[in-house]
């Protein structure tokens, strides 16, 4: 709110946002649209559901900053706003609630729970829509500003989607004093601390992605990264994400866009590439 305008004045790019929060879900969809207008032309994408699944640890930094929403009532603001990140001036985007119970997806075959991220990555993938509705560089097709989207976690059965949603629904719950907030922090990996090498290397992140279209098609695709989420994935999208602002090859190619931007809508195809080139596999799962 307070720098978009000004950047998007002076033609600077701000990019928050370019790790495993939220590019598996930004640039996910992004590309998700981008396959189903080339396997399905004739027909609109009405929704997509992303499910994650992942091995790997904490860092005491992300739990620190985990801690600090809780206590300051960040988090909360932004459950209860689901367009929090959608600029004024454009085209809201649609919304689905945030998941509060497990749900069966048969066509992935696994069963879906509330992911704690889902609040932040869902309000960005909302940022991307509303910015590409105002122009129409941004968008990879044109039904990609009116498809709702939504995710959580995947499970191959139905228990520990339970845990976690009882989990999630006792958590939001809770009363959080600053004091209990300071206690449950002391108890916790500390900033510095953080997973293995063993751990950070035997990890990975994975995320299965249903498209649905209005008459009922559907389209599978899945992105799969060798390595733990916020040591190995979220590093090497970080960086590749700078590469493309870096390079002056790669920054002529990129969309023609300033301001508080996301992901997919400052970088695009050429961060895809970028991440296809090292190590990151993104392909269809089945013809739709």
């Amino acid at each position: 709110d307070e720098l978009h305008e000004k950047a998007r004045a002076s033609g600077v790019r701000i990019v928050p946002f370019c790790g495993y929060d939220s590019i598996p879900s930004d640039l996910g969809f992004w590309w998700v649209a981008r396959e189903w207008k080339k396997s399905q032309p004739n027909e609109a994408l009405a929704s997509v559901t992303a499910l994650f699944q992942a091995r790997g640890g904490f860092n005491g930094g992300t739990l620190a900053s985990a801690m600090n929403m809780a206590a300051t009532g960040d988090f909360r603001k932004i459950q209860e706003d689901p367009q929090l990140l959608t600029p004024s001036g454009v085209t809201a985007p649609p919304v689905r609630a945030d998941w509060k119970a497990p749900r069966r997806v048969p066509e992935l075959g696994l069963w879906g729970a509330p992911f704690f991220m889902a609040p932040i990555n869902t309000r960005v993938v909302r940022r991307s829509q509303a910015l590409a509705s105002a122009s129409q560089e941004l968008a990879p097709s044109s039904d990609y500003t009116r498809a709702v989207y939504e995710e959580g976690l995947g499970f191959r059965s139905l228990a520990p989607a339970l845990g976690i949603s009882a989990v999630e629904t006792v958590v939001e719950s809770l009363p959080r004093p600053r004091g209990f907030v300071e206690w449950l922090s002391s108890k916790i990996p500390q900033p510095g601390t953080g997973p293995s090498e063993e751990s950070q290397t035997s990890g990975f992140t994975r995320v299965l992605y249903l498209a649905r279209g209005e008459r009922g098609s559907e389209w599978k695709g899945e992105l799969f990264f060798h390595g733990d989420p916020g040591n190995r994935f979220t590093v090497r999208a970080l960086s590749e994400s700078a590469l493309c602002l870096a390079i002056e090859s790669e920054r002529a190619r990129l969309p023609k866009n300033s301001g508080v931007l996301t992901p997919s809508t400052a970088f695009g195809e050429v961060l895809l590439a970028r991440l296809r080139e090292n190590g990151v596999r993104m392909e269809a799962l089945s013809p739709a």
